[in-house]
C-alpha cells in the first residue's frame, strides 16, 4: 500500500527497517520453547506469515480475522505463533470493531479498558 507521511506510522506498517524474516528470527532467538508470539497483520499477507512462521520454527497456533463491521471483509488478521510446537491451526471467531450503529462492539471496547 501507499506509505503514510507520518514516519513512525510508515515504519510500523511497512517493512522499512525490519523485514518479516528478521522479525521471526529475532522472536525465535528471544522466546523460550513454547513461547508465544502475537501480532496483527494485513490479511493479504497471511500466506507470507504462515510460511515465515513455519520456516523459523514456529507453529501457526491460531488466526482471528478482524472486521470493521459484520458486512465488511476483514482487512487485518490477529495471529498467534508458538515456538517449537506442532499441531493444527485454529481459526477463531471473527472480531468485529463496530456494530451496525457504528459504536465500538463490547468485545473491542473491553480491550481498551484498564
Amino acid at each position: 500500500g501507499r506509505l503514510n507521511p507520518n514516519v513512525q506510522k510508515a515504519i510500523a506498517r511497512h517493512e522499512i527497517k525490519l523485514e518479516l524474516s528478521q522479525f521471526f528470527s529475532s522472536a525465535h532467538r528471544l522466546l523460550k520453547p513454547r513461547g508465544q508470539i502475537l501480532f496483527i497483520f494485513p490479511t493479504d499477507r497471511l500466506q507470507d506469515l504462515a510460511l515465515g512462521l513455519s520456516s523459523h520454527g514456529f507453529q501457526l497456533e491460531w488466526v482471528r480475522f478482524i472486521h470493521t463491521k459484520k458486512n465488511k471483509p476483514a482487512k487485518l488478521i490477529l495471529v498467534s505463533g508458538i515456538k517449537e510446537a506442532h499441531g493444527a491451526c485454529i481459526v477463531r471467531p471473527p472480531l468485529y470493531i463496530y456494530d451496525s450503529q457504528n459504536n465500538p462492539t463490547n468485545e473491542y471496547a473491553a480491550m481498551f479498558k484498564p
